[in-house]
């Protein structure tokens, strides 16, 4: 699920809502749990839109949905992101270790199991290179 964001008819943002365990979309509805992810358009980072989109989002996952558990994750050293969960309510826990690649991009790999982590599937497997 794709949540989009506007202010008047201008589009700042977005948030996705995608099950934590691969399964099919509406398996999760009213009963699993779901990852929040979003961003915000450059130009208006720091406005608190992001802390603002992340809380409708959950909100959305458990009062709409009937999701129990939402679950959202970020880079430790990405102040911005931590600032925005933090702010729209989420608790820090701890997670993978990301490392970065000798070039200096991230990793971020995702893998979901259906079957209590006999086997597991890649959900995302992507690189991030910091901007200049």
């Amino acid at each position: 699920t794709l949540l989009a964001a506007f202010i008047g008819s201008d589009y700042v943002g977005g948030v996705m809502l995608a099950p934590t365990d691969g399964t099919d979309y509406a398996a999760v509805v009213g009963a699993g749990s779901l990852s929040l992810g979003g961003v915000v358009v450059p130009a208006l980072r720091g406005r608190g839109i992001g802390s603002s989109m992340f809380a409708q989002g959950a909100a959305y996952a458990h009062d709409t949905l009937g999701v129990r558990t939402v679950v959202a994750a970020c880079a430790t050293a990405h102040e911005p992101s931590r600032r925005a969960l933090l702010a729209a309510g989420f608790e820090p826990t701890e997670g993978p270790a990301v490392h970065a690649l000798p070039d200096g991009r991230v990793r971020q790999h995702w893998e979901s199991s259906t079957d209590s982590g006999k086997t597991w599937t890649t959900v995302f497997d992507g690189y991030y290179t910091k901007s200049k």
